[in-house]
């Protein structure tokens, strides 16, 4: 599952869409290590010990500089890892911002044998981004070299970090110049308008192999929106539900869910979810999404949105007591003893003192198959006619997270651990 960081800014990358960018210039202290202290330390910035190997060092330079008369060098040793931290940089959260910088290397080179994630040798990175985003790397024997990452700001406060050795260990050498961090006027420099796709007032565009799609209006217009948008993922999610109902028969597995889905849940939905299922299924049909030679239809859409409760099934009615039956409740301390390949989704929340700044943080653990699981990379964001904007992680076409994952702009946030129980 995404962390709530990925999700709060998936959210702000949907609504930049409309909202102009800051025009201030944003102040790195010290960005082209020209300040030294009288100590000979680089002002505005320090080397991180926690996050750096005992063989680091953080050297101030005067010759070979990109630009003017300073730039800072980062060593290793043989091996290891150095990270160096700027003061405070300020930033208006839900802004889109420039990192960048030069780079030059000498004999830098990542540690090959480590793995998810793999280790890089010289990157920039915000102190806010998750192990997964950074500048591109530099390495080798490299001249100066710039680089630069784009960024969505999601807390006020934040830090510039350079790294030799990230994600892992590295050895040799990295010299930094010029640093910068500048706001982006227009946000199609993060959104190519040629990538995005349109239908009606919704749009779809994808990013780092997420699709994020924005829909909106009444049931039916919102669903037709969404359907016309992911045909393609639709049929290919349908083909992959039908291989793990009946691998030896896909066609008829999904049949068997269709049957189930019809026969148990189609009736309970509310009329606003059936609505919408049904854009879903015409938007789809009309964009060409077919599974096994037949055109996607309603009950395809209802059964995709009720697959995560039919496969609960087992597991339910185990703990599930009838009139001639206890309670069949396992004691937490047997909850505790379920093996680990048996682990499900888990959320965690934490308010008040409990947070650095009294604020929310919250987030969870997304735990699924990877045959299936792959697809539940779509980030919707759902404007109704009425009610509250929400955005949920989900499948294509799902009408809920099932991932169980949202957030409202009434400032609402939903997760889920899963027990045993269910």
């Amino acid at each position: 599952m995404t962390s709530l960081f990925r999700s709060v800014a998936v959210f702000l990358v949907i609504v930049m869409l409309s909202i102009p960018a800051v025009g201030a210039e944003i102040g790195v202290s010290n960005p082209g290590f020209e300040q030294l202290g009288a100590d000979g330390s680089i002002v505005g910035w320090r080397l991180i010990a926690e996050r750096s190997t005992d063989t680091a060092g953080l050297v101030p330079l005067t010759d070979g500089v990109y630009t003017g008369v300073g730039a800072v060098g980062l060593e290793v040793g043989t091996q290891g890892r150095a990270t160096v931290e700027s003061d405070p940089v300020e930033l208006e959260v839900g802004k889109l911002y420039r990192l960048s910088g030069w780079i030059r290397t000498i004999g830098a080179v990542s540690d090959p044998m480590t793995k998810y994630p793999t280790a890089v040798p010289a990157c920039l990175t915000m102190a806010s981004f998750p192990f997964t985003n950074h500048s591109p790397a530099v390495g080798g024997d490299a001249d100066w070299t710039r680089v630069e990452t784009l960024f969505i700001a999601t807390q006020a406060s934040d830090r510039v970090r350079l790294h030799l050795g990230f994600n892992g260990t590295a050895r040799g050498s990295a010299l930094f110049d010029d640093i910068r961090v500048d706001p982006v006027d227009d946000i199609t420099e993060y959104i190519p308008m040629e990538t995005v796709r349109w239908s009606g007032p919704g749009f779809r565009y994808d990013d780092k192999g997420w699709i994020f799609v924005h829909i909106e209006g009444e049931p039916f217009d919102r669903g037709h929106q969404y359907g016309s948008l992911v045909s393609g993922e639709i049929a290919e999610y349908i083909r992959k539900l039908g291989v793990l109902a009946n691998g030896d028969d896909p066609e008829a597995g999904w049949e068997g869910l269709r049957f189930q889905a019809d026969a148990i849940f189609l009736r309970k939905y509310d009329d606003e979810y059936l609505t919408e299922m049904k854009g879903i299924a015409d938007g789809a049909a009309a964009a060409g999404a077919e599974a096994w030679g037949r055109t996607v239809d309603y009950r395809d859409i209802v059964t995709v949105n009720s697959v995560i409760d039919l496969g609960q099934w087992h597991n339910a009615l185990k703990a599930t007591p009838n009139s001639l039956t206890g309670q069949a409740f396992i004691a937490p301390d047997e909850e505790m003893a379920v093996d680990l390949d048996q682990h499900k989704c888990s959320a965690f929340a934490a308010t008040g003192p409990a947070t650095a700044g009294g604020q929310v943080v919250f987030g969870q653990i997304f735990m699924w198959g990877g045959f299936a699981g792959v697809h539940w990379n779509v980030i919707c964001d759902v404007e109704p006619s009425t009610g509250h904007r929400l955005v949920y992680q989900t499948f294509p076409g799902g009408i809920h997270s099932s991932a169980d994952f949202y957030l409202n702009e009434a400032g609402i946030v939903f997760g889920e651990t899963t027990v045993m129980q269910t």
